[in-house]
């Protein structure tokens, strides 16, 4: 894939086209205000910045669900819309700095802090919510944030989002292995993942593409 962007714009007619990625489209419709995105894929790269180079209108993001590699980008964009049944699981908000329920926020800061090299914290106050920002360097940041215990009802889906990128994904997985994270196979060929949990059993990806540019990883081992 080397050479090849990621990003391909394509207009099937006037005013209706897609924003293609290796691996997932996001449909662009038209209006006469504004233009409709159907999803913004895996949140690789300026898809924004795409989006606004090529329409001239006014973006409106149109979720057909919330699984990854549909709501990448979302975080970019100022007007979301998405059916609520998939805004129901309080334990993951991921469009705007993603934020993660935890039960216990200390614990989960250590955790996160020794493990994936998060920095922090930021500490903000909402009533009786405390959130805590966890940082990689420059990359945007998470935000753990204490839930009741009425929150939780086991694991999270195995491939819901955060993803960190990695550019040696095998070293990582051997390095999950060896905390005794008990990561899943590794699984796909050109994009490639795997994942473990936290302790409150939140999804943790680590992916991988080809092509994937140091200056885009926001985890290593």
């Amino acid at each position: 894939m080397a050479g090849k962007p990621w990003f391909e714009v394509h207009w099937e007619r006037d005013g209706i086209g897609w924003v293609q990625e290796p691996l997932v489209k996001s449909f662009l419709i038209e209006g006469e205000r504004d233009v409709a995105i159907l999803d913004t894929g895996m949140g690789v790269g300026d898809f924004a910045g795409v989006v606004t180079s090529a329409s001239s209108r006014a973006p409106l993001v149109v979720q057909t669900h919330g699984h990854w590699d549909h709501v990448g980008s979302s975080y970019a964009f100022d007007r979301i819309l998405i059916h609520p049944s998939d805004t129901t699981d309080a334990r993951f908000t991921g469009y705007a700095s993603p934020r993660i329920g935890v039960t216990n926020l200390w614990r989960s800061m250590e955790w996160y802090s020794d493990n994936l090299g998060m920095t922090g914290p930021i500490r903000e106050d909402e009533g009786m919510q405390y959130r805590f920002e966890m940082a990689m360097g420059d990359y945007l940041p998470i935000w753990l944030e204490q839930k009741s215990p009425e929150s939780f009802h086991g694991r999270t889906d195995a491939y819901a989002r955060p993803y960190f990128l990695t550019l040696d994904i095998d070293e990582a997985h051997a390095w999950a292995a060896a905390q005794g994270f008990a990561p899943s196979p590794i699984s796909g060929q050109k994009l490639r993942v795997f994942h473990f949990w936290d302790p409150d059993g939140n999804a943790i990806n680590i992916w991988t593409y080809p092509g994937a540019m140091p200056d885009l990883a926001s985890y290593s081992r």
